[in-house]
């Protein structure tokens, strides 16, 4: 997915590409995420609302400035102008003031009573809703047994083979290990109260234990 602009209106689609990928591109860092970093860091990203961004800004910005700098490749997002990407986030920001009504002076105390009421209501509600449950990110390792193995069939057949209650298969793809060995890197979520992810693992290796070595996690985020 291309992102040509990334302003309050694009978090909804940018949380959704984020749901099963570690970076705007995948398993990888790159450019990309330096850009939307930039672009997405001044937004009101409510981790509720958008817990797959929330979740991304947090690991991006445990990077450095130098080392962001260093992701590999060419941007492809945001390739509007700088002048054009002021204007969105300026209509973004005054759409989000809008929200609750004007903060010019001349808003009376009433208008400012009725709205700390509407506010302190929502909270409320929210409040009383049923807490969510912990979620986590994952991206898996599968490792092959020998060159032999039919990486691209277990690949394939991960996501109908393993389930589990709790457990959602996201993107996969084979990378190069060494020597010509290949592995699959492949993503999932994990409700962290139902679903074990050393019971996920310990499946993969057993279902698949003429082709594969080991399932090891490469990466493990908290969502929210």
């Amino acid at each position: 997915m291309s992102f040509a602009s990334l302003t309050q209106a694009d978090l909804p689609a940018l949380n959704e590409h984020l749901a099963t990928r570690s970076y705007i591109g995948g398993f990888v860092a790159s450019a990309d995420d330096r850009v939307a970093y930039s672009h997405c860091s001044g937004l009101d990203v409510c981790p509720d609302a958008f817990p797959h961004v929330a979740r991304w800004l947090r690991h991006i910005a445990s990077f450095t400035r130098a080392e962001r700098e260093k992701f590999p490749g060419e941007p492809t997002v945001c390739k509007c102008t700088e002048k054009t990407c002021e204007k969105a986030k300026t209509k973004a920001a005054s759409e989000a003031v809008d929200l609750f009504g004007s903060d010019s002076e001349s808003e009376d105390e009433e208008t400012k009573a009725e709205q700390a009421r509407l506010r302190a209501a929502a909270e409320a509600k929210q409040g009383a809703k049923k807490k969510k449950q912990d979620m986590s990110m994952i991206v898996l390792h599968v490792k092959p047994i020998d060159d032999e193995s039919d990486l691209v069939a277990v690949m394939k057949s991960i996501p109908t083979d393993i389930v589990f209650d709790g457990l959602r298969w996201g993107e996969a793809e084979l990378q190069d290990i060494c020597f010509g060995l290949k592995m699959i890197a492949i993503a999932c979520t994990v409700v962290d109260d139902v679903c074990s992810i050393d019971d996920v693992c310990e499946a993969i290796v057993e279902r698949y234990e003429s082709a594969v070595q080991s399932c090891d996690i490469h990466s493990f985020n908290k969502l929210g």
